[in-house]
Order: C-alpha cells, then structure tokens, then sequence
C-alpha cells in the first residue's frame, strides 16, 4: 500500500466513514496482492460484522 492510501484511510476514520475504510483497506490489501496473517484477516473480519460490511470483501484477501 502506498502512503496515500494510508492517509486516507486515516481521514476516512477521522471523518467517521467507519463503514467504507475497512471495504477500502481490504480492496487495497487485494489490489497490492498483499497476504496477511490469519489473526489479521480474522479482526478486518470482526470489524466488517461489527459494521454489518459484505461478506464478499473479506474474501478477496489472501491469507498466509
């Protein structure tokens, strides 16, 4: 991921789009072909429930 994307994910937390950051950190983890552990996939997962999210968007990461 770049330092842009960061930054937005940052502001979109700081503006309260608690809803779209998660979507957008995982469309980047997918896009970056970025694999994460499975403790990290299981909390973007706790999060996306907790924030009623797609279900389809967790499962476009790659797990280690």
């Amino acid at each position: 991921m770049t330092d842009d994307d960061i930054v937005n994910l940052i502001e979109l937390l700081n503006h309260g789009e608690y809803g779209i950051a998660p979507e957008l950190l995982s469309t980047q983890l997918f896009e970056y072909e970025v694999i994460i552990d499975e403790k990290i996939y299981q909390r973007i997962g706790k999060a996306g429930v907790a924030l009623s999210l797609c279900e389809d968007t967790g499962n476009l990461l790659k797990v280690e």
